[in-house]
């Protein structure tokens, strides 16, 4: 990785297998109908706690600072409560939970010092996808759209729609990444990743 560039990350949750399983296979019926997001193991179903660029060489500070963070808090349960429409994906939605939204506001408020405001296509990991102008506009305005009292949890499936319910969903959030964004804003590597509370 170039130190001199700028990096587009997410701090997320990580899921648990069989979580990851069922987000999987709902997105390979997405998929099946022609979408072109597609969840594996080089597209990761995640959370986001926070989105932002950051310059290389300040990446080991950011990483320190929510190691610290990783180490203070402790797993907590989460609810999946269903489909719910995000502008054109559609995600599960997570029920907010104290633990969850003091996580969030902890991570946004740690590496506010670190955000850039100079990006681009190329600070993202494209992986031979094409980055869209979409995906720029989101992490440069994930602060000031997404978070505090505007953050939605959720975990994305896809583009297309489903047929039937989705069953709801309780497990446990136990693992900390900071990941490097591709197309369609997916955690397409993870370059470090923490349980909490250890």
């Amino acid at each position: 990785m170039n130190v001199g560039h700028t990096i587009a990350i997410d701090v997320a949750l990580l899921l648990p297998e069989p979580v990851v399983a069922r987000v999987v296979a709902l997105n390979r019926i997405l998929s099946a109908h022609g979408q072109n997001l597609r969840l594996d193991g080089s597209h990761l179903p995640h959370i986001t706690l926070a989105q932002q660029f950051v310059a290389g060489a300040n990446l080991p500070g950011l990483l320190a600072a929510v190691a610290g963070i990783a180490r203070a808090e402790r797993p907590f349960e989460l609810q999946v409560r269903g489909v719910l429409r995000q502008a054109t994906a559609l995600t599960l939605a997570i029920a907010h939970s104290e633990p969850l939204q003091r996580l969030h506001e902890s991570l946004m408020g740690a590496l506010a010092g670190f955000e850039e405001t100079a990006c681009g296509e190329s600070s993202f990991l494209s992986g031979g996808e094409e980055i869209r102008p979409n995906d720029v506009d989101w992490v440069a305005h994930y602060s000031s759209r997404s978070s505090f009292g505007r953050y939605q949890p959720h975990i994305t499936i896809g583009h297309g729609e489903l047929t039937g319910p989705v069953k709801p969903l309780d497990f446990v959030a136990d693992q900390l990444a900071v990941c490097h964004l591709g197309r369609y804003c997916t955690c397409r590597a993870v370059l470090a990743e923490w349980r909490l509370g250890q």
